[in-house]
């Protein structure tokens, strides 16, 4: 992802991605994250999450967003020892939360990763999500997205 949309999103989800500028032997989320065209979903993504936070106490960190198979990966950890709820509503809320992740992941396999239109899974040495227009980049740039960036 661009700096510019990284910056926004770390700006306006401080407490989610908290640990976005850590160097690597503490967090995975030094990587950053993945293409520009699934910024618009891990951004309606954060939303939730960051009213779930406040509406319950429960802590939501981002340990690393990455795209792996072609679809977006977000793991967390989630800290619900602040919060004042009982068990049972912990226990939902924290199911809830992982819904809305898997909900989001399965988005991701159908919007393209560069540029966030309607895309498919495509084998283009690996499985990424494209849309009609990213299918002619030539394959040098997946390759230099994923392993010079």
């Amino acid at each position: 992802m661009n700096k510019k949309l990284d910056n926004k999103l770390c700006k306006e989800f401080p407490n989610i991605f908290k640990e976005r500028n850590l160097p690597m032997s503490q967090t995975c989320m030094c990587w950053g994250f993945p293409g520009d065209g699934w910024y618009k979903i891990i951004h309606k993504l954060c939303t939730n999450l960051k009213t779930i936070q406040m509406q319950t106490g429960i802590h939501i960190t981002a340990q690393q967003v990455k795209e792996k198979f072609g679809t977006l990966r977000f793991y967390i950890s989630i800290n619900t020892h602040p919060s004042k709820l009982s068990i049972d509503k912990k226990e939902i809320w924290c199911n809830i939360i992982h819904d809305l992740i898997s909900y989001t992941e399965y988005l991701s396999s159908y919007t393209c990763e560069i540029y966030g239109e309607s895309g498919e899974l495509r084998r283009k040495g690996w499985v990424v999500t494209l849309c009609k227009f990213s299918i002619f980049l030539p394959i040098y740039y997946f390759i230099s997205k994923h392993f010079y960036t």
